[in-house]
């Protein structure tokens, strides 16, 4: 029987941070427990995926659809939160109603009863998502895998405050939450009959028919890099890509995109790989494929043979300065060795006067000799 795989996710965004209690913020420590929980799924080499944080809740849901997990398969997606509310302890939510069929349900269940055995702290139950005080939770109900949500203590309790304030203690909580999730997948249930998820949705079924108002290359758009179905990236690869932020993710592509393409990114591009949360890994391979990364590779190429050929020019160029330099010698010395003959001549013209043979100013002609 083929393991189930895993999706797991930071809730809330830099924008939206969820609760927040003196010096701590929900964004913040989700992100945090979701780093630990990736480093220990490697460790105990557990096929996942982390969704990368600070997406928009709709970019969370379409990234986790596009990896391709299943309920069918008995896929799971587990959302980390932190809780608030003044009680102590783990509280979990899954997908669907509270009923005896439903695997989400079983799921949460059962990742509760391990986690909550391994770190004895309070057990404050399982939920459906329709007992939630929002009616319906839109990132269980429109997710294809199994999907269940794990709010890992309360912010606003001053000891589990003490706790989530403690590396030591996060990363052991984080490590337990991972423990129990691979307990649940070496074992998994036998599924029940999936059925259809359904909601109090006022959107509607989120799917290609949705209108994806914050990616300007939904369906019917236009993207010079490609981006599609495939977007999804495995981030259990790229766990320091999959951590940035909003601003850190923002660099990164500015960055990359100088460096690959010597420009900064237009403003749909740059939304479009905000939107995404793609890796430095993906962004450079797409930035590699790109009409505009090949046409500057051509222009390299046409540019190194125009150094060959200027260098070659330059060479014939020295060649010719080089015979010119010698001609000019060349003349020089001519022009001396003229000069020379002239003076020779004076003093033969000279000499002829003195002895008579030809007057002053006369020309000899030799043949007045013979």
């Amino acid at each position: 029987m083929t393991k189930p795989r895993l999706v797991i996710s930071a809730a809330h965004t830099s924008m939206s941070p969820g609760s927040v209690y003196k010096d701590l913020r929900e964004f913040d420590l989700t992100r945090k427990i979701l780093e630990k929980c990736v480093k220990h799924l490697k460790e105990q080499n557990v096929e996942h995926s982390a969704v990368p944080v600070d997406l928009q809740l709709l970019d969370r849901i379409d990234w986790i659809n596009k990896t391709g997990y299943t309920e069918e398969k008995g896929d799971l997606f587990i959302e980390v939160h932190v809780n608030d509310g003044g009680k102590r302890g783990i509280e979990g939510w899954y997908a669907g109603k509270d009923e005896t069929e439903n695997n989400a349900k079983k799921f949460a269940e059962i990742l509760q009863d391990d986690l909550i055995e391994r770190t004895k702290f309070e057990n404050q139950g399982v939920h459906s998502e329709f007992d939630h005080e929002l009616g319906s939770l839109l990132i269980l109900n429109q997710t294809n895998p199994i999907s269940a949500a794990f709010e890992l203590l309360y912010i606003d309790n001053e000891e589990d405050y003490k706790l989530l304030k403690d590396e030591t203690k996060l990363d052991e909580l984080a490590k337990n939450f991972v423990l129990a999730i691979k307990k649940y997948i070496d074992n998994p249930p036998k599924l029940f009959e999936v059925k259809k998820k359904k909601a109090n949705n006022p959107f509607g079924s989120l799917g290609s028919s949705f209108p994806n108002f914050s990616n300007p290359f939904a369906k019917g758009g236009s993207d010079p890099f490609g981006l599609g179905e495939d977007d999804t990236d495995d981030s259990s690869d790229d766990s320091d890509s999959m951590m940035m932020d909003r601003d850190q993710r923002k660099t990164m592509i500015t960055e990359t995109y100088k460096k690959l393409l010597g420009k900064e990114p237009n403003q749909m591009d740059m939304n479009q790989y905000l939107n995404t949360g793609i890796s430095k890994d993906k962004l450079i391979k797409k930035i590699i494929d790109s009409p505009d990364y090949e046409k500057l590779v051509k222009d390299a190429e046409e540019a190194e043979d125009l150094r060959n050929k200027t260098g070659k020019m330059e060479a014939d160029l020295k060649q010719l300065h080089a015979r010119v330099k010698d001609m000019h010698a060349m003349h020089e010395h001519l022009k001396k060795l003229l000069q020379h003959k002239d003076i020779q001549i004076k003093q033969m013209q000279d000499a002829l006067v003195k002895k008579g043979v030809i007057r002053n100013g006369e020309y000899f002609d030799p043949n007045r000799i013979i």
